[in-house]
């Protein structure tokens, strides 16, 4: 079954950026935003741009509907009138589909803080202050679940705006160094299906006492603390990875390994993965991310979570770093 997210609320409330982050979060999913089908210049809002901006809502709306690859379908608006989303929902073929209304909302300190980052910008003017706080009471008269973004970021909104029958959250499961070794065991199975040692050399040197010995004492030091974790959905083990954040270096975190089991691969599992690994080293005090890549689809996949080439290590092994998601830079 098809599930088609109506996200709206107040301009600047988010609804753009969390409609980003579900269409990473959910499987085959697709995203429009209500704004792209009337962007003109000049802008004119009249009876011929309104009804022209609903008939190209619902036209791609439809043809998203009828295509078999989707199974997601995220659309945002402001839809502040329940009459709005009435007509955008008689006008579509909702056969074998769901439908999620959701309306975000903020405490209206918060709204002027978002917008005033935007005006600061050169996004907005400063009229859209008044403007959008008088349409947030109008969200709590919807027929539609209400959703406070206040003090959440992106990724924590779209968490909330997603069913949890349909994604399940991905816990962080800490490995206590006394628990290490069965660990040892799935990361050298993964070093070699995913073929990041290759040669006997790298073999021997990975299942060394030396190697090993080196993370054990990391992992017990006060500072600078090395972390091995099991990605947990559902109660299931789903993943792993190891890193340290140094606070010793203004909390950069490297991330050593991160994988996703093979059986659970796919549908976007690695960013939400990544997503759960960004909420917990924040508790480490995490500011920005640092990872060797040298492979192309791994490249691919660090890009695709914001990651960019940063030069090389003292070993000449290609580096990518990002800086941690910020809820201030998330609306």
């Amino acid at each position: 079954m098809k599930t088609l997210y109506l996200i709206g609320g107040t301009m600047g409330v988010g609804k753009t950026a969390v409609s980003r982050e579900l269409k990473k979060m959910l499987p085959k999913a697709v995203f429009l935003d209500g704004d792209w089908c009337w962007d003109m210049a000049p802008f004119v809002v009249n009876d011929e741009t309104k009804a022209m901006v609903m008939d190209n809502i619902c036209a791609c709306l439809n043809r998203f509907l009828k295509c078999g690859v989707l199974e997601n379908i995220i659309f945002c608006w402001v839809m502040h009138e329940q009459s709005i989303i009435d007509e955008i929902l008689s006008r579509l073929d909702l056969t074998g589909c769901a439908v999620e209304a959701v309306s975000l909302t903020c405490s209206e300190e918060e709204l002027r803080r978002r917008l005033q980052k935007d005006i600061d910008s050169g996004i907005r003017t400063p009229d859209i202050l008044d403007r959008s706080a008088a349409r947030l009471p109008l969200y709590k008269k919807l027929n539609t679940r209400q959703i406070d973004t206040t003090g959440l970021d992106a990724k924590e909104a779209a968490y909330k705006v997603v069913n949890r029958k349909t994604v399940e959250l991905i816990e962080i499961e800490e490995i206590p160094v006394e628990h290490i070794d069965e660990f040892w065991k799935i990361h050298l199975q993964y070093l070699l299906d995913d073929e990041i040692i290759t040669d006997e050399e790298d073999k021997a040197y990975f299942q060394s006492d030396e190697y090993r010995n080196t993370i054990k004492r990391q992992m017990l030091r006060p500072v600078d603390r090395h972390h091995m974790v099991y990605f947990v959905r559902g109660g299931v083990r789903i993943g792993a990875a190891q890193y340290n954040t140094y606070q010793s270096e203004g909390g950069k975190c490297y991330i050593l390994d991160f994988w996703v089991f093979p059986e659970f691969r796919g549908n976007g599992t690695g960013h939400r993965c990544f997503t759960a690994l960004e909420a917990a080293t924040k508790a480490w005090g995490a500011t920005s991310y640092e990872i060797n890549c040298v492979k192309e689809n791994a490249h691919r996949f660090w890009q695709s979570l914001g990651f960019e080439d940063h030069g090389v290590d003292e070993y000449g092994m290609p580096l990518m770093d990002k800086a941690l998601s910020d809820r201030s830079k998330c609306f």
